[in-house]
């Protein structure tokens, strides 16, 4: 629900609420080996397994507005959220460490039923001040603060020794100040809009494959501080040509967080007297063999400092059609694929170019288009992680297993009928 007003004055309001009410059921057969087969229940899975979480979300938010002048307005308001979830999981079947059946887990009334219950308040509030000297200008001046909230993972997989604590994540919450501006120029034939940004994210959610569990983990990574500025622009060069394009500088490091070390396994007979730890890994205390990793000051995994894109359309009329065609080149800076920033996973940078030609009718009533992506044929790293099972080989970094991208320069033929 909303209410908004529309006062002939300088002052105007906006109130409203939201409820949400969520149900996530999840069921999964998974088999990790063909060893696993047991012949007593003619089975090859390793585990199956249900999961469910039951949210309900009530949120009530308020924002003022106020005209201070004919050109300058101030907007500040605030969101108060309530979250509340519960979750539950048991295995129907397992085997081994999977046979939880009989498990008694900490805090469950249930016997082989892994429970948890997440609640969370919060109030984020949010303040900007506008400038438009004109109907083609603005020029603004913001507070922002966000929230996301937490609660549990649903696909790790379930064991004896499992706690409710490896399953559970906090929310994750933003502050910061945006600058921006926009406008047309040049006679309306110039768009620009830019924005420089700096926030600070708290508890920033990780999601981080554990491949001794064979699972995806949901962490929270202490701070991440995110400096940046972001510039896009369009020109309209005449009736048939136009240009666009953007560029986007965005400084995101970690502050304040110890993670996952990526797969190695020592040699035979390596003592935590004389072990070495891989790059960037250390150990986790004087005892054991156990490494974690230090991210402060480094970037977050595919998160590259510079990105950007440009491209031109050109619309040409053709006796009672039209022609066009398009031009797009992409950038990225590198980045590491894999959260645990293996070394064998860092992404170069690297260009990308598509196009197009499309013929149609002037009214656009139907439209024939030849579309051409990666015509530069350009593989790179979308996704990484350890190698399920662990390393291969002792005293090396482990293996990894990554997501590429689609090459091939595939073209697709498009027809709009009328």
């Amino acid at each position: 629900m909303r209410l908004t007003s529309d006062f002939d004055a300088p002052f105007n309001f906006m109130v409203g609420a939201y409820y949400q009410k969520t149900s996530i059921h999840m069921h999964q057969d998974v088999k990790l080996n063909d060893r696993n087969y047991n012949p007593a229940a003619d089975r090859y899975v390793s585990f199956e397994t249900f999961a469910r979480q039951k949210g309900h979300t009530i949120s009530a938010f308020a924002q003022a507005m106020y005209d201070i002048s004919d050109t300058l307005e101030l907007a500040g308001g605030a969101r108060w959220t309530k979250e509340r979830k519960r979750f539950r999981k048991n295995n129907a079947y397992g085997i081994s460490v999977f046979n939880t059946l009989a498990a008694t887990y900490p805090g469950s009334d249930e016997v082989g039923v892994l429970k948890g219950r997440f609640s969370d308040d919060n109030i984020s509030p949010e303040a900007t001040l506008t400038w438009r000297p004109d109907a083609n200008h603005t020029v603004f001046a913001a507070y922002k603060t966000g929230y996301k909230s937490g609660g549990f993972g649903l696909t790790n997989p379930l064991q004896t020794s499992t706690q409710i604590s490896a399953v559970d994540f906090e929310s994750e919450k933003a502050r910061g100040f945006e600058l921006g501006a926009k406008g047309l120029f040049i006679d309306n034939r110039l768009r620009l809009s830019f924005a420089a940004f700096a926030y600070k994210f708290s508890d920033l959610q990780v999601n981080t494959y554990d491949p001794s569990l064979v699972a995806y983990t949901i962490n929270n990574a202490g701070k991440v501080r995110q400096r940046g500025a972001e510039l896009e622009w369009n020109f309209k060069g005449n009736d048939i040509l136009s240009f666009h394009g953007a560029i986007a500088y965005v400084r995101n490091r970690f502050k304040d967080f110890t993670g996952q070390c990526y797969g190695y396994t020592f040699p035979t007979g390596s003592v935590r007297a004389t072990a070495v730890p891989p790059p960037n890994c250390s150990f986790v205390n004087t005892n054991n063999l156990t490494l974690q990793q230090v991210f402060g000051g480094r970037a977050p995994a595919r998160s590259p400092d510079w990105s950007g894109n440009a491209g031109f359309v050109f619309d040409i009329p053709v006796g009672g059609l039209k022609l066009g065609i398009t031009g797009d080149a992409f950038y990225s800076d590198g980045y590491y694929a894999a959260e645990t920033m293996a070394a064998s996973t860092y992404q170069k940078d690297f260009w990308k170019f598509n196009a197009s030609v499309r013929i149609a009718e002037a009214d656009d009533h139907w439209t024939l288009s030849l579309i051409g992506r990666n015509l530069s044929n350009k593989y790179y790293l979308l996704y990484a992680a350890d190698r399920t099972g662990g390393t291969g080989v002792p005293g090396a970094i482990g293996e990894q297993r990554g997501v590429v991208s689609r090459g091939g320069r595939p073209v697709q033929l498009k027809v709009v009928p009328p």
